[in-house]
This record gives C-alpha cells, structure tokens and sequence, in this order.
C-alpha cells in the first residue's frame, strides 16, 4: 500500500505544520477578530489556527524541476478570551490559499521566501481536477498533431534515417534515455524507471550499451525496460510503438513520476500495459491521473512513431 493515499496527504503530512505556522502569521498580519484587512492590524485577543483541512491542489508547471503549488485548505481561526484563564471566545472557519514554490529534484522542499498566503471566500475556489494534483499537462486531442509535429522537428530534424523508421535511437540519445529488452509480466508491455532499481536486463537497444544479459543490475532513473513479448495494443503493435510510447512517458510526465514518487516510499516506475485501462469516473484523483498519462503516451507514441 502507499504510505499516503495522495499527494494532498503528503502535504498535510510533511508541511502541515508550516501551513499552520503562514495562515497563523497571515492572522496576527491581517485579522483583527473580525476580519481581514489588506494593512497590518492588531487584536486585542491572542488567536489560534487549528484544524487545518487540505481540499485540492493546483500545481502549476515551472522550469526545471521547480512547480508552483496552491494549497487550497480551511482553518478554523480560535479567539482566546481575555484574563488569566485560557478560553475559546469565538471560532471561525476560514479558507485560505497558499502558494508554494517546489522544488522536486530530490524529494520535495520549499522555497520559504517565495511562499504567500490569501483569503479566499467559501466555495472560491478554481475547480481542479487530477491533471491539477498530479503535474500532468492538459493535452486535448485537437492538439495532438502539432504536439507530435514539435517532438519531431525538435529531436528528429538533424537525424539519418533508416528507411521511413522512427529514429529511436537518436531519440533515446538526446533524452539520455539508456533502453533494453527485458521479460516483463504478462499484459507488462515497457516500464520507464523513475528511481534507482535492480532488473534483469538483455539487449540494449542503443549500439553505444553494452549487449550481454545481465541479472540483477542497477538501473538508474530514465531507464526503459521493453518486454521481449508484449508490444503495444497487443499483438496489433511493435516493439517501435512500445518504445515510443514511453519516450513520451519521460518527455512529459518526468514531474507527475516525481509525485508518485513522494506517495510511495515502494514506488520505482511507472509499468504500462498492453490494453489500456478504461476511464471510470470512480476512479480515484491518482487513477485518473495515471489514465491520462497513459493516454497521451498511446495518442503521442503513435503519432511520433508514424
């Protein structure tokens, strides 16, 4: 089981108290018992921020492996009553949005200096959705044609090809993507791995690896592992498919790896399918997130590969 049931968790659970720690500083800044003011105020009562509950993430994709993350949540904002006994004079509950800076290189930090903080009304918040939480990009299908035509001309312009062959070798290079068959389980057609791992290996698919089968070697992150028997959409596709297919994984889901990552401790890649899974609407924030992830490495691979 995952250590945490989502990424929302992992916030709550690694920063819930430096959430806690800016709402109670934006309060003693702006909040004078009643409300809040855009100039520094003071009340006259000590206040406290409890209960603090995370309701959605908005991650924003930034350069590098930086994201910018609104943290949208509730807290209840406690007036202690004046005199010598402590008291709760009144309680409110407030929602709030903070906006953090990521860093997801190795692990997760935060950039303090850029954190800030507002008030927003009961139900004022965006409506997110699993691309949102999970850092994978919005692709729509009318898109799809020119996204493949950009990956191409960016990385295939100033190859030699082999025929009308996709060159995935060329391509494997300039993402430093290092590819081998393997025997993967069955319906396993590739993994892109995400994390340092052991992995029984074969061929390489780049001239420039070594060539002999090896059992229980390291494989670093960016390794991609292609079944020896199971190809995309089944036996309908080809071992090019399949590794076009996670070339896309590591082009554009290298962040959403990162968060699933940070959700489980057990987690070292991301396993593909030969038949991709159904969209349910009961499926959870994270299934969904790893649905259209799947779906945009089939719709992409296919296309950079023709």
């Amino acid at each position: 089981m995952p250590k945490y049931a989502d990424f929302k968790g992992y916030i709550k659970a690694n920063y819930g108290d430096y959430l806690r720690e800016e709402i109670h500083k934006f309060v003693m800044e702006k909040h004078d018992g009643q409300g809040f003011h855009s100039i520094n105020v003071l009340s006259v009562c000590k206040q406290e921020v409890e209960n603090l509950d995370i309701k959605s993430l908005k991650c924003n994709d930034m350069p590098g492996m930086f994201a910018k993350i609104d943290v949208n949540l509730t807290a209840d904002i406690v007036m202690l009553g004046l005199g010598t006994q402590k008291y709760e004079a009144d309680r409110k509950t407030r929602w709030f949005t903070i906006h953090l800076v990521a860093n997801l290189r190795d692990g997760m930090s935060i950039d303090q200096k850029q954190t800030t903080i507002e008030e927003y009304a009961p139900g004022g918040f965006d409506k997110t959705t699993a691309l949102d939480e999970y850092l994978v990009p919005y692709i729509y299908a009318n898109d799809l044609e020119n996204i493949a035509d950009d990956f191409f001309s960016f990385y295939c312009s100033d190859t030699v090809y082999s025929g009308y062959l996709f060159p995935y070798n060329h391509v494997l290079d300039e993402l430093e993507i290092e590819a081998y068959e393997a025997e993967l389980p069955e319906q396993t057609m590739g993994r892109m791995y995400f994390r340092e791992d052991k992995a029984t290996i074969y061929k390489a698919f780049s001239p420039c690896l070594p060539e002999d089968k090896k059992v229980g070697t390291t494989v670093r992150p960016g390794t991609m592992l292609i079944s020896r028997d199971n190809f995309f959409m089944n036996k309908a596709g080809s071992v090019i498919l399949t590794i076009a297919h996670e070339i896309i994984h590591w082009e554009l889901h290298q962040k959403f790896f990162k968060v699933l990552a940070l959700i489980d401790d057990n987690l070292n890649m991301m396993s593909c399918d030969v038949e991709p899974e159904k969209y349910d609407e009961n499926l959870t924030g994270l299934q969904k997130a790893r649905w259209f992830a799947e779906w945009q490495a089939n719709a992409l691979g296919m296309r950079i590969a023709m």
